[in-house]
């Protein structure tokens, strides 16, 4: 089965509503001041360095703190309407029509409309330019969702210049703004060492923050965190109930993960029912991996009746959402004919389109087919290429396949040293036939002087 670990770093929500209500709150607060000093003669002490007309107070000169009751009235109006204006925007969706309605409310200084418009502008070929102005107008103005959006474009070069270190910085703010699709992208940040020195612990504490807040993909990834011990102590039956709350707020990946720990009993106890149940909920919700897991399913029988036809189907909708391991398994199936007509150049098609996915299995699939000669030209170099491909990824098979091209000669030098080391690699990670290879090689060297292949440099 998959392990489904990656993130749509593209979501956006609206910002937090209550920062909207500040302004309203400090002009309220000021005109009562006002009211409380001049007109009701209290001793309400006003900071001279706050309030610009303090003295005015002081000396009760009512007709001046009247007409500075002007300006602040109409701050209170003026964030009011501001207020109706974001009610208003935030009805808008994402589409090309409602371009000009969110451009008036922009220009009126509206932030929730600069962040909308920046994302409708995202959405547009060649319109990144204006999609970054508007995030910048929104952050300027402390729209935490748009410090997020901004921070993505520099992560990513969307109509700005690739810059991680203001991507950080953004998203940091966007983090002290409450934003939890921020802490989720800078955790990832953490997680994987972009921009910053890798640190797991602050990946977690970052995810914890977001999950805190209800965000599904805070929950779901520090669930991770705790299924594989990233930044925390590893406990399973954690992670089960992180996921199932992510689940239950409706995150596809979840129920996908969720039905997983199910299916393998890992953290919960085995429920082949439960787990098909989940699959088939998150496969509703558009998730190509439990397309790829129910299709195993329908393919091995396994929970249901056994229906090739149907594993297919699956295996389609996720190979054409994009899913390297559906189309090498699509691609094994039109190999062999299993379920469907035998279709080599079909298949030849799909491994090639899962080795530009990264797909290991298919380089080596793939590989196989250059080497036999199926469905194309016998080409020995190109086979050799792409086992040294999958080697690079720390594929067993590719392992193995590459330390057997190197042992003899096929599609590159013969190099029993190199060989060796690839079959040490490959029978590391439990590969069934590099133990004995590596013997086989090791007999070799040593009939030519080489006993000690520690003492070797490392070339693989």
């Amino acid at each position: 089965m998959i392990r489904e670990c990656y993130r749509d770093s593209f979501v956006l929500t609206r910002a937090n509503v209550k920062t909207d209500f500040i302004p309203i709150v400090s002009s309220v607060t000021n005109l009562f001041a006002i009211f409380a000093k001049a007109i009701l003669f209290c001793k309400t002490s006003i900071p001279k360095e706050k309030h610009y007309y303090s003295s005015y107070l002081k000396e009760k000169h009512f007709g001046l703190c009247l007409l500075l009751l002007i300006p602040i009235v109409g701050n209170i109006l003026f964030c009011a309407l501001n207020l109706l204006a974001s009610k208003k925007v935030r009805s808008l969706t994402l589409e090309k029509k409602n371009i000009p309605s969110l451009q008036t409310w922009a220009k009126l200084g509206n932030a929730d409309a600069m962040n909308l418009l920046g994302r409708c502008y995202g959405k547009e070929q060649g319109q990144q330019n204006k999609a970054t102005y508007w995030y910048l107008q929104a952050a300027v103005r402390g729209h935490a969702n748009a410090m997020n959006c901004l921070a993505v474009c520099y992560e990513n070069g969307r109509g700005v210049g690739k810059d991680l270190q203001k991507a950080i910085a953004l998203y940091r703010q966007a983090v002290k703004g409450g934003n939890s699709i921020a802490m989720n992208n800078l955790a990832i940040c953490y997680e994987k060492g972009t921009g910053v020195e890798r640190d797991l612990k602050q990946a977690a504490a970052l995810y914890r923050q977001a999950a805190t807040l209800g965000d599904p993909d805070g929950l779901y990834n520090l669930g991770k965190c705790y299924e594989y011990g990233y930044g925390v102590e590893k406990n399973v039956e954690e992670a089960v109930k992180l996921y199932r709350q992510a689940a239950d707020l409706g995150l596809p990946r979840a129920m996908n993960r969720l039905a997983l720990c199910y299916d393998e009993g890992r953290g919960v106890g085995k429920n082949i029912q439960k787990a098909i149940a989940l699959y088939r909920q998150a496969v509703n919700a558009g998730n190509h991996s439990a397309m790829y897991n129910l299709g195993i399913c329908y393919e091995q029988g396994d929970g249901v009746d056994k229906d090739r036809k149907g594993a297919v189907e699956l295996y389609h909708q996720a190979a054409t959402l994009g899913l390297p391991i559906a189309m090498n398994r699509l691609a094994l199936i039109y190999e062999e004919g299993r379920g469907v007509e035998k279709d080599i150049q079909k298949a030849i098609t799909l491994y090639r389109q899962a080795v530009k996915g990264g797909n290991s299995i298919a380089m080596n699939n793939l590989a196989i087919c250059y080497e036999k000669g199926t469905g194309v030209e016998i080409d020995l170099k190109q086979a050799a290429a792409l086992y040294r491909q999958a080697a690079t990824l720390g594929d067993p098979d590719g392992l193995y396949n590459s330390g057997n091209c190197y042992e003899h000669g096929v599609g590159v030098e013969q190099d029993l040293i190199k060989a060796a080391q690839l079959y040490q690699k490959a029978a590391d990670k439990g590969h069934p036939k590099a133990k004995k290879a590596l013997e086989k090689v090791q007999l070799k060297l040593n009939r030519n002087g080489w006993e000690d292949l520690s003492d070797q440099r490392d070339l693989a």
